[in-house]
C-alpha cells in the first residue's frame, strides 16, 4: 500500500497524538480540551459510551470545527484581503507583516467576531507568542524531557531545567488566548451589547442554563474549543510563521519569493487575470474555476516549500505491519509529508517552482498528486481549518497577482538582487 493511501485512510491505527512531555507541559489547553471531551464521553447522557457522528454541531473540536459558510458567502474574509491590498500599497516592505495581520483578522472574525487593531493587536501578539512554544517543542526529542519523562518532577531551578521556566511562561500566555476572547463576548452577551456572529456566540448560544449540572463543564468545552478552533487554523492559515503560524502565511510568504525568482510564472498568472477578470474589478469566488494558472500556483507554492515538513506525530493504537516491518502499538510515527511532495518520480525537478505541473490542456489534472495529500496531515486528524485555509489563500493569491507585479529589491547599481529559495528549518518552515 502506498505510504500516502496509508496515512490517509489507516486513520483508527493512526489516530492518537503521542504525549510530547515538553509540549504537553507548555500547551496544556490542549490537554484540557482532551481531559475535558474524554471524560464528556462517560457522561449519563451517553451511557452505552457510543461514539460520536461525524461533524456534531455541538462538538466542533471533533466534528464541525468552523461553522465556515460557502466562500460566496463569506464577505468578511473578502473585506480582509482586500484591506491586505491597501496595506501592501501603503508600506510593501511590511509585507510580511501584513499577511499575518491579514489571516489573523479572518480567523479571529470567524472565531470571535473580534475585530482586530491593525498593529499589535493584543489577542493576535499573545497567540503569537504562546505559540512559539508549539513551535519549539512540537519536535520529538526537541527536550531532553521528551526522553527522559522523570525530569517532569525536578525544581524548575535546577539546572537543565529551563523547559519548566519556559512551559511555565507559555501557559500563563495559553491561559490568556483560552479565556480572555471567550470571556469578552461572553460578557458583551450578558450586557445585550451588539456582537457580531460567530463560532464563540453560537457555542455560548446553546450553552445549559447556569444551574444545569452540566454548565460548567459545556462552557469549558466551548471555551476550549474555540481557542483550540483559532490555534488550529491560525496554524493552518497564519502565523506559524508562529501558528499560525503559516501554513496559510508562510504559503503567501513562498508566493512573493516564487513569483520574484519565476517572473515567466507572473506573467502568465497576470495574463490569465487580465483575460478572465479583467482590468476594472478584483477577482473573486465566482472566478475560481475559470482561473485553472492561479489555482496552479496556489497548489506549487503549497508543495515547493512544504510548511510541515514533519506533519505532526501520530501513534499507533494497535499493532500493524506496512511493507514487510511489524509496527508495535504505541510506536510514534511522523509523516515524511517534505518527501512526499518532493519525490522526482511524481515531481519532476521537484526544488523548481512549476505551477505546469499541475495542468493538463489548460484545465487542473487530477490525475496529479495534490500537495493536500500531504500539507494538511492525515486521516481523521487531518487539519478541520484547511478548507478555511485553500479559500482564504486562494482569495488573496488572485488579489495580489491582478493588481501588483512582484520583483526583486535593487541594488545600489540598479540591478536586481538575485534571489535564492533559503527556507527555515524546525517544525514549521
Amino acid at each position: 500500500m502506498p505510504l500516502v493511501e496509508l496515512l490517509s485512510t489507516a486513520f483508527e491505527r493512526l489516530s492518537a497524538y503521542p504525549l510530547l512531555t515538553s509540549s504537553a507541559v507548555a500547551l496544556g489547553y490542549v490537554l484540557t480540551v482532551k481531559a475535558v471531551v474524554d471524560k464528556s464521553r462517560k457522561r449519563k447522557r451517553n451511557p452505552k459510551n457510543l461514539p460520536p457522528p461525524p461533524g456534531p454541531k455541538g462538538y466542533p473540536i471533533i466534528g464541525n470545527l468552523f461553522d465556515v459558510p460557502h466562500p460566496a458567502d463569506s464577505p468578511h474574509i473578502i473585506r480582509e484581503v482586500r484591506g491586505f491590498l491597501r496595506r501592501l500599497q501603503q508600506s510593501p516592505e511590511n509585507f510580511m507583516h501584513h499577511v499575518r495581520h491579514t489571516f489573523a483578522a479572518i480567523i479571529m472574525g470567524i472565531t470571535y467576531g473580534i475585530t482586530v487593531e491593525d498593529t499589535s493587536d493584543p489577542y493576535i501578539s499573545n497567540a503569537e507568542e504562546a505559540l512559539q512554544g508549539l513551535v519549539e517543542t512540537a519536535i520529538p526529542g526537541s527536550y531532553l524531557v521528551d526522553l527522559i519523562p522523570a525530569l517532569l518532577y525536578i525544581p524548575s531551578w535546577f539546572p537543565g531545567a529551563s523547559f519548566k521556566r519556559k512551559a511555565a511562561y507559555w501557559s500563563r500566555l495559553n491561559n490568556d488566548v483560552i479565556n480572555k476572547p471567550f470571556e469578552y463576548i461572553e460578557n458583551e452577551l450578558t450586557n445585550d451589547r451588539e456582537v457580531v456572529p460567530s463560532v464563540t456566540t453560537s457555542l455560548i448560544s446553546r450553552l445549559p442554563e447556569k444551574d444545569d449540572p452540566l454548565y460548567s463543564e459545556e462552557r469549558q468545552i466551548a471555551k476550549h474549543a474555540t481557542s483550540v478552533a483559532y490555534i488550529v487554523t491560525l496554524t493552518a492559515d497564519s502565523y506559524l510563521g508562529p501558528a499560525g503560524a503559516d501554513t496559510t502565511v508562510s504559503t503567501v510568504q513562498t508566493l512573493f519569493l516564487a513569483m520574484a525568482m519565476y517572473p515567466e510564472a507572473l506573467k502568465k498568472a497576470h495574463a490569465e487575470l487580465d483575460a478572465v477578470v479583467g482590468p476594472y474589478r478584483l477577482p473573486d469566488y465566482g472566478d475560481c474555476d475559470s482561473l485553472p494558472y492561479i489555482n496552479a500556483i496556489v497548489k506549487e507554492s503549497m508543495r515547493w516549500n512544504q510548511v510541515l515538513p514533519l506533519a505532526i506525530a501520530h501513534m499507533t493504537t494497535h499493532d500493524d505491519e506496512y511493507d514487510g516491518y511489524f509496527i508495535p502499538r504505541g510506536t510514534v510515527v511522523m509523516p515524511n509529508g517534505w518527501s512526499i511532495l518532493h519525490d522526482p518520480e511524481v515531481f519532476p525537478d521537484p526544488m523548481e517552482f512549476k505551477p505546469e505541473r499541475y495542468l493538463k490542456d489548460g484545465k487542473l489534472d487530477h490525475t496529479v498528486r495534490s500537495p493536500e495529500c500531504a500539507a494538511f496531515g492525515f486521516g481523521r486528524r487531518i487539519c478541520p481549518g484547511r478548507h478555511l485555509s485553500d479559500n482564504s489563500l486562494y482569495l488573496i493569491v488572485a488579489s495580489t497577482l491582478a493588481v501588483y507585479d512582484i520583483k526583486p529589491a535593487i541594488d545600489e547599481f540598479g540591478n536586481p538582487i538575485k534571489l535564492e529559495a533559503k527556507f527555515t528549518s524546525g517544525f514549521i518552515s
